[in-house]
């Protein structure tokens, strides 16, 4: 007992690296699971008091007619004995994971708020009209509640007063939408019907019910709904009105579509709905709440509330600037939200290609697979990815390089008007980006929300099962050059595929001699082009969000590299016996301190992953992943791992693996 004192008030005083009073943190609720007693349970509430509390600012509280705040639900659903907690000790209790996600902050985000602030400053009449428009889904409570009390248009004004809508889209928003009309085109831009009912829509039956009155004057009520796409729909398919250039409102704008491109696919068939993946689930059994504490009921599955996407430009910006933007998660929130968004990224596509070097020309066939329910990249139009082919010769000279960036992270190319899709690119200034450009009423490009009429182009990559003969197809359209390339969600004439193949023909000198071939797509959650149309207007929170975002680390993010390596002339001698299909080196020099080369021989033509792990089995980098043909290849690796960071030094495994066998020999790196 009293060194467990001792350890609290050495890291509150003392400072003690927060981290491993995080990891005590879940040692001892693992403990508690075991061994429950109030002596335990109290130094638990103790440690994650000062690992998780004391970098944040509570959670808001308040009550309403209509609403009440996510620190009123925190009371309860919050992590304690046996509550909210996997086998492994991973706290998944929604407050924990929703309170640094973009939901959570919706109102707080300094993008939006941007946005928002340039398109009222280039329609000052509009300005009552955009901001409650965009307050609708972004600031939810307190425009709903506003409404509800009688009054007209919520502003930004009222806004940075009223911690209803700082709340964002909080507990009691979303599980309060009834589902009357959902799926309708009537429910969606923020058209969510909340009755003043005090009921609170949960996923599990039999829910009890006096404890939630009585904390917080809700009825809990079982409904299905809670479980479906509609649910997102009616703040994620969002049209908005465009203005012509007198002034008028000429029509409606898909501005995104997320919800009708899924229903355009195979996942609805599939029961995939947006919670499958944005709020993925535990199949463990636990309890949902620490009150009443005598409470025993176990639920199955148990969903957490991380609403991560492809983000993580904006919420780095939070991590940095958190007490200025008046954030209620500390960095170590951030921190878990950053990482499950890459993972997010990672897991939405597949990256694969195919080399062939004939007589000077090598082609190279990059297939791009789009693994979410919509289309790559999604949702708002400041998005964009693309593909970046780098060449190198055996002596590292650069050869070929498209889709790389300069310091201020704009892509080399030309993009006048603005680049557009293709099937096949010869060039290196040619690159492949897949997005969305806004035109206004000529045809012009925009990036004014109010001035986009329609778009000039949007080749980003459908997903499965997606087809243009369908209702209301032309709110979410592939257009532009995309329509006629016939390996864009193709195949065979036939669409669906949810795949893009795109062909490299190029030109490679006689004395190349080994070639490295890597291919990576790249992503940004806003274009260096967008951010500046919006730091072109002059508003105190637009120079507030300039100074964080060129203060802030907003390189391009890597989501997935295949490295492949290529010998035209090196092909097996027959001096040695013939392995089955492979045959790894040891890696020269070893133990190295800077680079190291690792060589095998291929024998027959196969797809293989050389990957590099450390001493606990983790990957630490993928140094080559494709189909090789038959020859002698070598690999350098110069001991950075997949986000180019110097890796510490100590023991490493290397694997070669193909389809059917895999090999593994040790390194050591050296300081």
């Amino acid at each position: 007992m009293n060194g467990f004192i001792n350890i609290i008030i050495a890291n509150k005083f003392l400072k003690f690296e927060i981290n491993k009073m995080r990891e005590l943190s879940f040692q001892l609720d693992n403990t508690i699971m075991k061994y429950p007693s109030t002596i335990t349970y109290i130094l638990i509430v103790i440690i994650n008091c000062i690992c998780f509390r004391t970098e944040a600012q509570e959670l808001l509280r308040f009550d309403s007619s209509l609403f009440a705040g996510s620190g009123n639900c925190h009371t309860c659903h919050t992590s304690g004995v046996g509550t909210f907690r996997t086998f492994d000790g991973e706290d998944i209790s929604p407050p924990f994971s929703w309170r640094s996600s973009m939901m959570a902050n919706s109102a707080r985000d300094p993008l939006w708020r941007s946005k928002v602030r340039a398109e009222t400053i280039e329609f000052p009449n509009l300005r009552s009209a955009i901001e409650d428009k965009c307050t609708t889904c972004h600031a939810p409570m307190g425009r709903t509640q506003l409404l509800s009390d009688g009054s007209d248009v919520y502003s930004l004004d009222i806004l940075d007063e009223d911690p209803k809508g700082i709340d964002g889209v909080s507990c009691t928003l979303c599980h309060q939408i009834d589902a009357e009309g959902f799926g309708e085109e009537d429910s969606f831009s923020g058209h969510f019907i909340i009755q003043n009912d005090r009921i609170i829509f949960g996923p599990y039956t039999t829910p009890l019910t006096a404890t939630m009155i009585n904390m917080v004057g809700y009825t809990p009520e079982y409904s299905s709904h809670i479980k479906q796409s509609e649910l997102c729909a009616v703040c994620h398919t969002l049209f908005t009105s465009y203005i012509d250039s007198s002034g008028n409102p000429a029509g409606h704008f898909p501005e995104q579509t997320p919800y009708l491109e899924w229903e355009n696919s195979v996942y609805p068939s599939q029961t995939v709905s947006c919670q499958s993946c944005h709020m993925p689930h535990v199949n463990e059994s636990m309890t949902i709440s620490v009150r009443p504490p005598w409470l025993e009921t176990q639920r199955i599955p148990v969903w957490k509330h991380e609403f991560v996407g492809g983000n993580i430009l904006i919420p780095s910006i939070f991590k940095d600037n958190a007490q200025t933007l008046g954030a209620t998660s500390s960095s170590f929130h951030f921190e878990n939200t950053i990482e499950k968004s890459g993972g997010m990224l990672e897991n939405a596509i597949d990256l694969s290609s195919e080399t062939h070097l004939s007589e000077g020309l090598l082609s190279l066939d990059v297939t791009v697979v789009n693994k979410s329910g919509h289309k790559f990249p999604t949702g708002f139009p400041s998005r964009r990815a693309w593909l970046r082919v780098h060449i190198t010769a055996e002596n590292d000279s650069i050869l070929f390089d498209s889709g790389r960036w300069d310091e201020n992270n704009e892509i080399y190319t030309p993009r006048e008007p603005y680049q557009l899709h293709n099937n096949i690119i010869s060039h290196d200034n040619v690159v492949q980006i897949y997005e969305t450009v806004m035109a206004d009423e000529f045809g012009e490009p925009t990036m004014t929300l109010l001035k986009a009429a329609r778009y000039l182009k949007d080749n980003r990559i459908p997903p499965l099962g997606y087809v243009s003969d369908v209702p209301g197809y032309q709110d979410i359209a592939i257009i532009g050059a995309a329509t006629e390339d016939n390996d864009f969600n193709r195949k065979n004439g036939n669409e669906g595929t949810g795949v893009d193949i795109v062909h490299y023909k190029i030109n490679i000198p006689e004395n190349a001699g080994t070639l490295t071939v890597e291919v990576g797509m790249y992503y940004q959650s806003l274009s260096p082009e967008f951010a500046e149309d919006i730091f072109s207007h002059n508003h105190k929170d637009i120079a507030q969000f300039m100074d964080m975002y060129l203060s802030s680390y907003r390189s391009p993010v890597p989501i997935v590299k295949t490295v492949s390596v290529l010998t035209p002339t090196s092909v097996y001698d027959g001096s040695d016996k013939i392995p089955e299909s492979f045959l790894l080196h040891q890696n020269m020099p070893n133990p190295f301190n800077s680079y190291t080369t690792i060589s095998f021989n291929v024998f027959k033509s196969d797809n293989f992953n050389l990957s590099v792990f450390n001493a606990a089995g983790q990957k630490v980098n993928t140094l080559l992943t494709g189909i090789l043909s038959p020859g002698k290849y070598s690999v350098k690796w110069n001991g950075t791992n997949h986000d180019g960071e110097i890796v510490p030094s100590g023991l490493y495994l290397y694997e070669l693996k193909n389809n059917l066998s895999k090999t593994t020999k040790k390194m050591i790196i050296i300081e």
